[in-house]
């Protein structure tokens, strides 16, 4: 059966019943946690309905789809029991799509400081993230400027672009008189300098940028 694939991490079928994991066209019991709330997904003949969902004791989550039945009424948090088949993606990563559930127990109640508990997580990674591409853009704005300048240093005429490169080689030296003879510039060798330096942004940009264009 085809699956819509979701974007959330591989996951290991466990805590299954009636069937092993590998008889993808025999109705199977699993039985876990959901992690998301029930999504809508429209589509051009009918939506279909698909949330997240982890087994205990691990930390990693399946996503579950519902078809061909009206939204189900499985609240997020609760733990529940689920028929039906599992289905390998794209990148074999399993899925699981429901035709009959059962809640065992319903979701922990809501209180002020279990949604504290839930942003201090979310908050710390997002102010981690923060930092890093804020430095990560004032990083590529210095590199701008510098192209800029030297730039205009260049119309000027040799002897100013030979000065302005000593001053570059006195700061890559860290202003330290043995270190100099490592950072002896020409115009050449310094564009090489600072195209090696944008290198690992960008690396880390366009991986960022194909994670979302996977999504």
């Amino acid at each position: 059966m085809k699956t819509v694939e979701m974007a959330r991490p591989a996951q290991k079928q466990n805590t299954i019943k009636n069937s092993p994991v590998d008889g993808f066209k025999d109705q199977q019991i699993i039985q876990g946690i959901l992690t998301s709330r029930i999504e809508t997904r429209e589509t051009k003949t009918e939506p279909f309905y698909y949330g997240f969902f982890k087994f205990p004791n691990q930390e990693q989550e399946i996503p579950v789809i519902w078809k061909k039945q009206a939204k189900p009424d499985i609240k997020k948090g609760s733990q529940a029991e689920l028929k039906g088949q599992w289905a390998k993606s794209n990148d074999s990563r399993p899925s699981f799509t429901c035709s009959d559930f059962k809640i065992i127990t319903g979701p922990p109640e809501l209180t002020i400081q279990s949604l504290r508990k839930q942003i201090q997580p979310l908050l710390s990674f997002t102010l981690e993230q923060k930092q890093e591409w804020q430095q990560k853009t004032d990083f590529l704005f210095s590199k701008n400027r510098a192209l800029e300048k030297l730039e205009k240093i260049s119309k000027l005429g040799s002897q100013y672009l030979q000065a302005y490169l000593l001053t570059k080689n006195a700061r890559y030296a860290n202003y330290q008189q043995e270190l100099l003879k490592h950072t002896n510039f020409t115009p050449e060798s310094y564009l090489e300098r600072m195209a090696s330096e944008l290198e690992d942004t960008e690396r880390r940009i366009k991986v960022y940028q194909n994670k979302e264009g996977g999504n």
